[in-house]
């Protein structure tokens, strides 16, 4: 189903209710989408809110990155918290253990933060798993093509704590 804005429409996969930071809205389309919800992308449901009830997969190259990124989330509540420093090993450890949500690092050497989500959402059975993207810059085309693939948010570095849980709110409703 296209995304209706006055200017036109954008279409996208089935898969892409996104949520996007409102600052990144004009990368995304040249202004031919006014806003993108994450409501229905998760298959959680309503019911699983609880970070402790939430897993996630962390990948960055960078295992100061990592560190930081797992110490804010147990800090949010979450418990099963995972790190991998290379995007094929987090792919093929997702599609052995499932995780709700996936916080990837874009520039990565081998496997990319966009070639990972790509692999992620062609897969049946991990596909619609929430996946946000880091990013130490906001380039029009990495958000294009991120949010094309249906990357449900976006964090450009350096962030704070308190940045990502609001990134992460966005899409799973308030952490409790």
């Amino acid at each position: 189903m296209p995304l209706q804005h006055d200017q036109g429409s954008v279409k996208l996969p089935p898969h892409c209710n996104l949520t996007v930071a409102k600052e990144l809205w004009p990368l995304l389309n040249d202004g031919t989408v006014d806003r993108i919800d994450a409501s229905e992308v998760t298959d959680l449901g309503q019911a699983m809110r609880a970070a402790s009830a939430i897993k996630v997969m962390v990948v960055d190259d960078q295992a100061s990155m990592r560190a930081m990124i797992r110490r804010s989330l147990q800090d949010f509540g979450f418990k099963d918290v995972r790190d991998k420093g290379d995007a094929s090993e987090a792919l093929a450890s997702v599609r052995d253990d499932r995780v709700h949500l996936i916080i990837s690092d874009y520039n990565m050497p081998g496997m990319d933060g966009i070639e990972f989500l790509g692999e992620v959402r062609k897969d049946p059975v991990i596909g619609k798993t929430v996946f946000i993207m880091l990013t130490g810059s906001a380039e029009k085309d990495v958000v294009q093509k991120a949010a094309a693939l249906g990357v449900n948010n976006y964090v450009v570095k350096p962030f704070t704590p308190a940045v990502l849980k609001e990134k992460i709110e966005r899409v799973f409703g308030p952490l409790n």
